[in-house]
């Protein structure tokens, strides 16, 4: 079975992208002992009120610590996936693909109303 991690970031002081990236990539390899050698899948979520911009910096940020990983995702999504009317905030969820069937699923087509 796979191993899902996934942090909320909000209500908290404002923070500088990389900073918040630092705590939450941390947080995630104390728990799932990242390892380069595998695949992972991420979701960059941003919660109803965090803007569009500001989710893709904090991507960028979390693609480059990742590469500290040397970990490329093999699949990341980034936008307004599961909100709350107005929160402003952002979460990361990042697992492991054990199976390439995942990734599979993962870009198969489906119609739904978030996620495109």
């Amino acid at each position: 079975m796979g191993f899902i991690q996934s942090l909320a970031i909000g209500g908290e002081k404002i923070k500088p992208a990389k900073d918040l990236v630092e705590e939450l990539v941390n947080k995630l390899d104390s728990e799932m002992h990242l390892d380069g050698s595998k695949k992972y899948a991420v979701l960059v979520n941003g919660m109803g009120a965090t803007p569009l911009m500001e989710q893709y910096i904090f991507s960028n940020d979390l693609l480059n610590k990742l590469e500290q990983f040397k970990i490329k995702p093999a699949f990341i999504k980034i936008g307004n996936y599961m909100t709350s009317l107005d929160m402003a905030g952002i979460s990361l969820t990042m697992f492991e693909l054990q199976d390439d069937k995942w990734l599979d699923a993962l870009n198969m087509p489906v119609a739904t109303i978030a996620w495109k």
